[in-house]
């Protein structure tokens, strides 16, 4: 049945691209003009629920039941379709998308931003985020902590030469595959190269949500177009300038939330606790960065070295994702020897 006024049965059909195979339409469209025309996606089933969008798992309209359902497709929520700043992370994430090309990155292959429903579509990474996998079975072996870590930085290292800091980096946007490959997503909230995150518009305040929204001062800037400083990431992975509004932001934003998976991969936990924005605007902002050995003693003293160099509270004192990937490869190699010891 076709989406009719954002209600739809059971199998569902979507307005996106017209064209069979959606690679041909990555870089086919300017933002915010649609990619094709109406019933083109066939939704199987719902996976998952966000504050702003539902994701489905989906195949292109008119395939055969029995081929498998390879791409997901992210929609706007009903009650979030009048939402300028909704519709314009869709965008952001299309825009951004068009100037990547990683095999650690998730492209965008089709979206639809000029009319409702809104969605972006995108492969099925088969899998689970990092968040679940920890959930999960815990603390993982470090060998595959600097695998998982260092496959994130190459990424990383794609999108900063791009001029963008992802800024939402975390367990949530990070998947996993059985092998252990790993795939980022969600551009929706990135920011370009030194941008300060509030601009001009004055005092902006956190909400106490996991995922916290900014809201700006002035109003009336919200239209008529998206700016994406005013919505940050999860404060568990934010860096101490996210919290100095004037600070412009730099790749080393990254480089920082890298640090904070890191530790919490080879210890189980995070390396500072907080239960609201305040607190965990101290706990980035002042406390000191805990000594991992002191968690965990059996780990190499040159990753206790490392993880203090991607937690300074001065950005210009971590290293570049282009040096942490070279030196997370190092510790690779180093450590290869717990691959023979580790559990399954």
């Amino acid at each position: 049945m076709p989406i009719a006024n954002g209600r739809f049965a059971t199998t569902t059909r979507a307005a996106v691209p017209a064209k069979a195979n959606p690679q041909a339409n990555r870089h086919g469209q300017e933002d915010g003009q649609e990619d094709g025309r109406e019933d083109a996606w066939e939704m199987v089933r719902p996976l998952s629920v966000g504050r702003w969008c539902v994701t489905y798992l989906a195949r292109p309209a008119g395939s055969p039941r029995s081929l498998p359902a390879d791409y997901v497709l992210k929609m706007v929520k009903p009650e979030h379709t009048a939402s300028t700043p909704v519709r314009g992370m869709l965008a952001q994430e299309v825009r951004i998308s068009r100037q990547l090309n990683h095999a650690r990155i998730v492209p965008i292959l089709a979206a639809q931003l000029a009319q409702p429903p809104f969605y972006v579509v995108m492969p099925r990474i088969r899998g689970a985020t990092l968040e679940a996998a920890l959930q999960r079975f815990g603390r993982v072996t470090l060998p595959a902590a600097l695998w998982i870590t260092r496959q994130l930085s190459e990424a990383l290292m794609e999108v900063h030469r791009a001029g963008w800091i992802h800024a939402d980096l975390g367990t949530a946007n990070l998947i996993v595959q059985p092998s252990g490959t790993v795939s980022l997503l969600d551009f929706g909230l990135s920011l370009p190269c030194h941008q300060s995150l509030y601009g001009e518009a004055g005092h902006a305040h956190f909400s106490n949500g996991r995922r916290d929204v900014v809201v700006p001062t002035e109003p009336h800037a919200v239209e008529p177009s998206f700016d994406p400083s005013w919505v940050v990431g999860t404060p568990a992975y934010a860096a101490p300038e996210v919290f100095l509004p004037r600070e412009p932001r730099t790749p080393a934003l990254d480089v920082y939330a890298v640090g904070i998976l890191l530790f919490q991969l080879t210890t189980g936990h995070l390396p500072f606790n907080g239960h609201d924005i305040d607190s965990w605007a101290v706990a980035h902002l002042r406390e000191p960065i805990p000594d991992v050995r002191q968690v965990t003693p059996s780990l190499p003293i040159r990753l206790a070295w490392l993880l203090r160099e991607m937690l300074a509270k001065i950005p210009e004192r971590r290293p570049s994702a282009e040096e942490l990937t070279h030196r997370l490869a190092q510790l690779e190699i180093e450590n290869l020897s717990e691959l023979d010891t580790a559990s399954p």
